[in-house]
């Protein structure tokens, strides 16, 4: 029995050696069996090796960067983890878990850092896009009701919103119409692709009323105390000029001002019965010039 025993045994071990021979040159390493080891390397077969490559962790975030704005990225890694960081132009400073950059330009920064005893690297894209609102009122004030037409001068915008403090547009350059007086402002928002924003506002839009005379059509220059004497009342007027003209062209008179009145007489003689013809040229608040004629009867 013992005899049957061994060979069993002996039989059993070549059958481990055997299978420990194979895992042997396929593995390169050793395996022991209830204390008894079996290396054996097959010199004519090719050698395999495990050298794992080291890949480092990689994470983005992707910025626009608006009208060059200074920003602040946080950050996956804390700065004391920091090991370099790439290029220098834009940066402006890292604290704690956050980057402060300032970017004048499309710029990828990229950070390599210490994660769990291996590098990994972050990188912002930053994307640098300007936007400009500009326009031009002219002129930006006259009487009501008026109408504005405003010269859009903004740059690398797609889209605009114009709010005239009485409507809103998003027309490139509209045209406006205040119908009564006051004291307007524009504001124009513009937008570029990327979706940055620029504002531009312009007040004070003066929008006054129109100016207008009382002015009578007849006057009486008879001493009887009731309409003696011929005379201009101004509304919404800076300035003005009266000339008034007799039937054959002579200046007869001229008046500049509310308190100035003519009393019918021309060269020291009492003017004829008939009718004069004025002509007014005013300055009105909007410091337009405009010019208005007509004709009053003298009766004696």
């Amino acid at each position: 029995m013992s005899g049957r025993k061994n060979t069993e045994t002996k039989d059993y071990l070549s059958s481990l050696m055997k299978a420990n021979k194979i895992a042997s040159i396929i593995l390169g390493i050793s395996i022991s069996f209830c204390g008894f080891a079996q290396t054996e390397v097959d010199a004519n077969q090719p050698q395999l090796e495990y050298n794992p490559t080291i890949q480092k962790e990689f994470s983005q975030k992707n910025i626009v960067v608006c009208n060059n704005e200074v920003i602040s990225v946080p950050l996956p890694f804390d700065a004391a983890n920091l090991i370099s960081y790439s290029p220098k132009e834009g940066f402006v400073s890292i604290q704690g878990n956050e980057v402060t950059l300032h970017p004048l330009e499309s710029t990828n920064y990229r950070f390599t850092y210490l994660k769990n005893n291996a590098e990994a690297v972050f990188e912002v894209k930053a994307v640098a896009e300007y936007v400009s609102a500009r326009f031009s009122v002219n002129p930006s004030s006259g009487t009501a009701p008026f109408s504005i037409d405003v010269q859009n001068e903004s740059e690398n915008a797609i889209s605009y919103k114009w709010d005239f403090g009485t409507e809103i547009s998003t027309e490139t350059a509209p045209t406006i119409l205040y119908s009564e007086p006051g004291t307007h402002q524009i504001k124009l928002i513009s937008r570029g692709p990327l979706g940055c924003e620029a504002v531009s506002i312009k007040k004070d839009i003066e929008i006054f009323e129109e100016g207008e005379f009382f002015i009578p059509n007849a006057f009486t220059p008879n001493f009887d105390g009731r309409n003696e004497t011929f005379f201009v009342i101004p509304k919404n007027i800076k300035q003005f000029s009266c000339l008034v003209y007799n039937q054959h062209g002579d200046l007869v008179t001229t008046l500049s001002s509310k308190e100035e009145a003519w009393d019918g007489y021309f060269n020291g003689y009492p003017a004829p019965s008939g009718s004069y013809i004025y002509k007014i040229q005013y300055t009105n608040l909007a410091n337009e010039v405009k010019k208005l004629i007509g004709a009053v009867e003298l009766r004696r």
